[in-house]
């Protein structure tokens, strides 16, 4: 009796620490976007544009995870907007993010067809992946990255917007 209540809790153990450490992938539509990007909380802001496909996209999340990691406790809000398909959230999107155990929040935009957003993300984006905006609107601080960004350039920015 004793080992069947043993094996029952190390069960209960795995199970709760699977679900504690699977991440989530939540859909988003323009409007959230929209929101985040234009946010008047003077909170600083890292929003990244990347996709499950996109080789610069997935080299770059190691450095992203550093960053969350040191400025996530420090009030730095996160956000990796996936732009898979998004009918590859189930079978692509979430098992990538698992696989990688990212800890940041993970969104998949549901933009349809129409790409006219790119221009109110960020005026000068053409919509090519990775692009990567840190901002704090109510400090008037904005930095893009077009292409694949590295910790130090990451850490240099965020670090000169938080002093």
């Amino acid at each position: 009796m004793k080992l069947l209540k043993t094996m029952a809790l190390a069960i209960s153990l795995l199970v709760v620490s699977q679900v504690a450490f699977s991440q989530k992938v939540t859909k988003i539509g323009i409007k959230e976007v929209k929101e985040i990007t234009n946010s008047s909380e003077d909170k600083l802001y890292v929003v990244n544009f990347w996709a499950t496909w996109c080789a610069p996209c997935i080299a770059e999340l190691p450095a992203f995870e550093t960053a969350f990691n040191k400025y996530e406790p420090k009030g730095v809000e996160f956000s990796m907007i996936s732009l898979d398909f998004p009918n590859h959230l189930e079978k692509k999107v979430i098992p990538f993010v698992e696989r990688k155990s990212m800890p940041q929040p993970v969104f998949l935009l549901d933009y349809g067809k129409d790409q006219d957003w790119y221009n109110m993300v960020e005026e000068k984006w053409d919509g090519a992946i990775p692009v990567t905006l840190i901002f704090n609107n109510a400090k008037k601080q904005r930095k893009v990255f077009v292409g694949k960004v590295g910790l130090e350039k990451l850490d240099e920015t965020i670090q000169s917007f938080l002093n």
